[in-house]
């Protein structure tokens, strides 16, 4: 019975502990969810649904938003969470133009920073609808005829979409006499094109294009003729052509075919940089037909330049020649009032700069940067005419040296470039921080409320947001936990130390961390010994003993906020003080009977050794009158031997000491009872230590 109830009584308190240990060991989560399952839409139509994410753990979490889609975009794919709170926030998606219709499965993911790998997912099943398309159908695709004929082919186009588009037509060769068709949903037109047939062999190309959707498509028809007709031609140039240096000459070449049949003519020229836009001719008989020669400048001199162009059959040639005089128009110059600055690391800058063409003609130019960027990469200026740009400089925090940046512009024709010099202040002059303490250690004889006070200054040039976090047993507490100074400002901050009842013997370390959003981060260590004299320093400062039930570190202006950071760390004390108020009323039910049962145990053992005592002195009295009359006896007898014989007999000591070692047993049964009862204290003052 005795071992059934301490068996029952450690059961309770090991079912106890571990029913509440999920609510000490419980790892901060969060919930992703969507606003809607299904959606959908055609390819490039953009659909908007919400989502909502929510921090379910006990600490400020910062996610990151992601999706495996590119069709996916994140409103806001930064989101920071104060424990319990939620936050919802848009997306849209947009299929690619080349989408197949059907149902796709995307994803979007919560990623939190404090532990990546963690994932909080939601999926949505987007369909993709077919809404727009065109079909081209040609009556054939090989088309037969003579040099110098006109063939038609009729061409169906099929709306396959879901709405009434208007699609612009358009033929590499031949004309349909109509730019545009109509076409309502699910239906057809046929248009006629008309092809000229000029070529031994041409593949005709033919194209819809919606005005108002992706919706387009394609068709070829293969022309092929019966054979070349023979000709002869006449090449006529201008004599004289004034072109800048830097630009390309373009000379109009006009041709005529004087023969009766169509023919094929080649074009060349013997000047270098040169090309025709069309360098073989196929001309009709009595056919008139311009094209060009353009000359490049890059390599030419200024000054007059002669050239010569020919053309050539298999049945007629001809030569034409003509000058070009090349001039200087274009020149260009970059102007800025400085050329030099100095600024914070982390921190943006800009040069205002100036483009002026000094040419003689209307230029555009390309502005392009070593570092930065520009507000306008592309000038468009006429003779003589400016406008000022903005060279903006990014830096990073980690930036220690002077940036030169070489700001350059360019044009076909010239280019031009300028240095500016960008210098970087000390990082501690523009984001500095300092955290001093009343106090770095603090020893501890008793269960109070002790106080560390830090002052947070800005030493830097901005304003800055300051997030202090703490990092030390779980009976330390911060506060406040989030401060704004301006430059040259300074404030204190708490951290209060109130070891609890259990709290064991020896030095814990405090760190408190500060970080700005600036991108700072200062650590201050605090140590505080209890119990323990000889582990840590003395005191070097002020330091504020309170009691625990005040609260000594709140300040006129944060109470609110502090009661409310109190309540989130007071859930561990209350699970204690619940667990040690089980543990006593377990005590109360089962103490009485434990230590009944232990009395009652005592009790036998004392009616027992009573009776034994009660024996041992029956025993004794009985042994003593055997004893005095066995001597009355003995001494009767020596007498009587006496009488008869004067020798001495020797006295037996046998009863004597049975006498003594039962005296002694009886003087032992006393520090037993003790023992007994100290090994009951000891067995319940254990469990409570084991608890």
């Amino acid at each position: 019975m005795k071992m059934n109830k301490y068996a029952f009584f450690a059961l309770s308190i090991i079912i106890i502990l571990v029913t509440l240990q999920p609510v000490f060991g419980a790892d901060n989560n969060a919930a992703l969810e969507l606003s809607t399952q299904t959606a959908a839409s055609c390819p490039v139509e953009d659909t908007m649904i919400t989502a909502t994410l929510k921090n379910l753990g006990t600490d400020t979490q910062r996610y990151k938003i992601t999706s495996d889609s590119n069709w996916i975009t994140i409103g806001n794919d930064i989101i920071t969470l104060d424990a319990g709170k939620s936050k919802t926030f848009a997306l849209w998606i947009k299929p690619a133009i080349n989408a197949e219709d059907g149902q796709y499965t995307l994803t979007l993911t919560a990623t939190p920073d404090s532990d990546r790998t963690k994932k909080y997912k939601d999926t949505i099943n987007f369909i993709v609808m077919k809404c727009h398309g065109i079909e081209l159908s040609p009556e054939t695709e090989l088309v037969e005829a003579c040099i110098g004929d006109t063939k038609t082919v009729d061409i169906t186009f099929s709306n396959t979409g879901k709405t009434e588009e208007t699609f612009i037509l358009k033929s590499s060769t031949g004309t349909f006499g109509t730019n545009t068709i109509t076409i309502k949903s699910n239906s057809e037109k046929t248009k006629t094109l008309s092809i000229p047939v000029a070529k031994n062999k041409e593949t005709v190309i033919i194209q819809a294009q919606s005005t108002t959707s992706y919706a387009t498509a394609t068709a070829d028809i293969e022309v092929v003729s019966e054979g070349a007709c023979y000709g002869i031609a006449v090449l006529n140039i201008p004599p004289k052509t004034t072109v800048c240096k830097g630009d390309s000459a373009k000379i109009v070449v006009t041709t005529k075919n004087t023969g009766y049949k169509t023919e094929t003519f080649t074009l060349s020229t013997d000047t270098p940089n040169a090309y025709f836009n069309k360098n073989e001719l196929e001309l009709k008989s009595k056919e008139v037909a311009d094209t060009y020669l353009e000359i490049s400048t890059e390599g030419l001199d200024i000054g007059d330049i002669d050239y010569s162009i020919k053309i050539n059959s298999e049945n007629a040639k001809d030569t034409a020649y003509g000058t070009i005089t090349v001039e200087k128009c274009y020149t260009a110059e970059i102007l800025a009032d400085k050329t030099t600055t100095k600024i914070c690391p982390g921190a943006s800058t800009g040069f205002e700069v100036e483009i002026k063409n000094t040419g003689k003609k209307e230029d555009t130019y390309t502005i392009a940067t070593s570092k930065g960027s520009v507000s306008d990469t592309e000038l468009t200026l006429g003779a003589g005419e400016s406008k000022k740009i903005l060279l903006i400089i990014e830096t990073e925090k980690a930036d220690t040296k002077d940036t030169n940046i070489l700001l350059t512009i360019n044009s076909k024709r010239i280019g031009d470039s300028k240095e500016f010099i960008v210098s970087i202040k000390e990082f501690d002059t523009c984001y500095g921080t300092s955290v001093t303490s009343d106090s770095d250690s603090i020893f501890a004889e008793d269960m109070k409320g002790y106080l560390y006070t830090l002052t947070i200054k800005n030493e830097g040039e901005f304003d800055a947001e300051y997030t202090a976090v703490l990092d030390g047993p779980k009976w330390t507490t911060i506060n406040p936990d989030t401060l704004s100074l301006k430059p040259g400002e300074s404030t204190e901050i708490y951290v209060y130390a109130s070891p609890e009842y259990n709290t064991a013997e020896g030095t814990y370390k405090i760190k408190v961390s500060i970080k700005s959003n600036l991108g700072t981060l200062v650590e201050k260590e605090l140590a505080f010994a209890f119990k323990s004299e000889d582990t840590v320093a003395p005191i070097t400062g002020k330091v504020t003993v309170t009691d625990d039930k005040k609260d000594t570190i709140q300040s006129q202006d944060t109470k609110t906020n502090n009661i409310d950071k109190e309540d989130k760390k007071f859930p561990t004390n209350i699970l204690t003080a619940i667990i040690v108020g089980i543990i006593i009323i377990l005590l109360i039910i089962f103490g009485p009977e434990l230590l009944k049962e232990d009395k009652d145990e005592e009790n036998k053992k004392e009616e027992k050794e009573t009776k034994d005592k009660k024996e041992e002195k029956k025993s004794d009295k009985t042994e003593k009158k055997s004893t005095t009359e066995k001597k009355a006896e003995v001494k009767k007898e020596d007498t009587k031997k006496a009488e008869i014989t004067p020798a001495k007999k020797p006295v037996k000591k046998n009863e004597t000491k049975k006498d003594t070692d039962k005296k002694a047993e009886v003087k032992k049964a006393t520090p037993k009872r003790k023992a007994v009862r100290e090994e009951r204290k000891e067995d319940i003052k254990q469990i409570l230590d084991n608890i």
